[in-house]
């Protein structure tokens, strides 16, 4: 368990972070409580440099998860309610946008089931048909919601999973395949700032599950006091596993960062979250850090949640405090800043990638031992490779010759630098 992983290349040949910087960095959002109109200004204020309602954007690269359904009467959906054959609304064609420019790169659980429990496979089907209409997929799959949300994966939390056991109704993990879905958070692939808070949570889901009547198989007393034992913990140094879900299938697992209090990490958190890691070792390591956030919860009141409110932010701007910190770092040339999606991409590409260098014909190849399943100009985005001449080189996978820029000589002095990039751009401008 960390608050951070170091990036290592596979490659010796290939600088851990994007040219210029020294750490990366995503944001992966939970979509519940969002309302579309502070979602879209929230976006705004990110990704663009644009006169914003709270400012001047900070022009970095935020990208969030969705519902495609949901029983809640706040936060935006694609399709409305929680019925399977539900119809369109007013939001879905500007979600559509924001899928096919990878802005909305997660799918949450497919939506909230957590008042009903009604999801079945068939909200999948349709989810998945509606995706290939938009050309697109959300390669990007979070867990959602509470012992109603049978939607869920893993076998950490198996009885209030079952997304991925195939004899349950709610199956739908044999999609995630043909449906291009790459990586997976589940419960325990959570890191924390005290190790004490993982007790916490493990004691609050079990809570649950004994108000839900499941108190046979699973469980075990430790004194007058009972405990899940079935968590069976994602145990890894990584950022991104192999994990094995129910149906005994494998796919990436990654893990996101919490912080030290016991309620879900919301806007009022953030800046906290942020303040645990210890930036100077940060850098140091070249770190990475997937920050787990619900950027539509203001903050708990009462034990009831906050939806965020414009007007609360624009009235209280130190709420966007740590956002402009984040800013400021890439502007210093420090952190990179990346959608959720191409943040793991990237991590599972630099560890997976090797590198030849042909100095006498003045070419680099590349062969990567992971299953590609895009372009690869756009696979390779974000790739420095060191060399030892000042010169220009080709880098080739395969036949196929990558668009390359070339970068200055960095603190480690090894030479020039060669950065794959596409339409004129570097992974990061």
């Amino acid at each position: 368990m960390s608050l951070f992983y170091p990036v290592h290349p596979l490659s010796s040949h290939a600088r851990p972070i994007p040219y210029p910087f020294k750490g990366i960095l995503t944001i992966s959002n939970d979509i519940e409580f969002f309302e579309f109109d502070v979602f879209e200004k929230i976006m705004e204020f990110c990704n663009s440099k644009n006169s914003t309602i709270f400012g001047e954007g900070l022009g970095i690269e935020l990208s969030s998860s969705m519902f495609f359904f949901t029983d809640d009467e706040i936060t935006f959906s694609y399709f409305s309610g929680n019925k399977a054959d539900a119809r369109k609304n007013q939001y879905s064609d500007r979600i559509a946008d924001y899928i096919k420019n990878g802005l909305i790169d997660t799918n949450h659980a497919f939506g909230c089931f957590d008042n009903t429990s009604a999801f079945t496979k068939e909200h999948a089907l349709r989810a998945y048909e509606e995706l290939e209409k938009l050309n697109s997929s959300l390669p990007v799959f979070t867990n959602h919601g509470n012992i109603n949300s049978i939607q869920r994966v893993g076998k950490d939390l198996a009885y209030y999973c079952r997304g991925d056991d195939m004899k349950h109704p709610a199956y739908h993990a044999d999609l995630f395949k043909p449906n291009n879905v790459e990586y997976v958070w589940t419960d325990t692939l959570t890191d924390f700032g005290r190790t004490n808070d993982r007790l916490k949570m493990v004691k609050r889901k079990t809570k649950n599950l004994l108000i839900a009547g499941l108190t046979n198989k699973g469980f075990m007393k430790i004194g007058s006091k009972i405990y899940h034992k079935t968590l069976n913990e994602y145990n890894s140094n990584s950022l991104i596993s192999q994990i094995q879900l129910q149906d005994r299938q494998s796919i990436n697992g990654f893990r996101r960062l919490r912080h030290p209090h016991a309620v879900a990490p919301n806007f009022s958190t953030f800046h906290d979250q942020l303040n645990q890691i210890n930036w100077k070792d940060f850098y140091k390591n070249n770190g990475s850090v997937v920050v787990y956030q619900h950027l539509g919860v203001l903050h708990k009141n009462d034990n009831e949640f906050v939806p965020t409110s414009i007007d609360f932010i624009k009235e209280n701007p130190d709420y966007l405090s740590g956002f402009r910190f984040i800013a400021s770092e890439k502007e210093k040339s420090n952190l990179c800043i990346l959608g959720t999606y191409r943040f793991l991409r990237y991590n599972e590409m630099i560890s997976n990638t090797e590198i030849q260098i042909d100095d006498k014909k003045k070419e680099i190849y590349l062969t990567c031992k992971a299953n590609i399943k895009c372009d690869p100009q756009d696979y390779f985005q974000g790739l420095t490779i060191y060399t030892s001449l000042k010169s220009t080189y080709s880098v080739l996978f395969g036949d196929q010759y990558l668009q390359t820029i070339n970068n200055e000589t960095d603190e480690v002095e090894a030479g020039a630098g060669f950065c794959v990039y596409k339409d004129g751009e570097c992974l990061v401008d």
